[in-house]
């Protein structure tokens, strides 16, 4: 059984059937190769590496930890704004998504539907469906005046927060959070946060990344 550098260790599960029988081999692989033997009475019919995928699978959607690439990735990103969406509209504001996310509508919160069929729904302020907060990463606690991770309290005039989680009603589709902080910090955490597509939260201080979390 021959890998191709990085070399990994791992212990396999080896399976030889035959005509007659069955019969089973561990295997452990940490060099560039690993022999083995199986002695039969028949000719094989099946060579098989670890058969009941102990080792080696592929992950179902459900299993992988949404990141920030969730949303990049997705076909069909909704961008749910504030309740002041047209507020800042009329101010000259943009209320658009992400930069590097393409394919997107822009709606308020409540006009949007609870069934709609996105893949992803992003936010920039904190839902008014607290719900969807329930599979947020353990140890944040999100509010209306601002954040908290592991205890630490976020400063309220120069701290930001991006978050993605998987919707608590359906495992195929994910929630963003965007918390932005103040104007002049939002905008430079924003410019940032595509660009740390394999992390699920991020924390910013005056618009310097500070921490960085990895899926769940």
């Amino acid at each position: 059984m021959n890998q191709e550098k990085p070399f990994f260790s791992a212990d396999f599960e080896l399976t030889l059937e035959t005509g007659s029988s069955r019969m089973n081999m561990p295997l452990s692989l940490s060099e560039a190769s690993s022999r083995f033997e199986f002695t039969g009475a028949s000719a094989p019919k099946l060579l098989a590496v670890d058969p009941d995928y102990h080792s080696l699978r592929r992950l179902d959607p459900v299993e992988i930890p949404p990141t920030v690439n969730s949303l990049k990735s997705s076909d069909s990103t909704a961008c749910w704004s504030a309740p002041g969406l047209r507020r800042r509209r009329a101010a000259g504001r943009d209320p658009g998504p992400l930069d590097g996310i393409r394919n997107y509508t822009i709606a308020a919160e409540n006009d949007i539907a609870p069934a709609a069929s996105t893949t992803a729904t992003s936010f920039s302020w904190l839902p008014r469906d607290r719900q969807l907060l329930r599979s947020a990463p353990p140890g944040l606690r999100l509010e209306e005046s601002g954040f908290s991770l592991e205890g630490t309290l976020a400063s309220a005039d120069a701290d930001s927060f991006f978050g993605v989680w998987t919707h608590p009603n359906n495992p195929m589709r994910v929630v963003a959070v965007f918390l932005p902080g103040p104007p002049a910090a939002a905008e430079s955490a924003a410019a940032k946060i595509t660009h740390y597509g394999r992390f699920s939260y991020l924390t910013f201080n005056n618009g310097q990344t500070a921490t960085r979390g990895p899926g769940r």
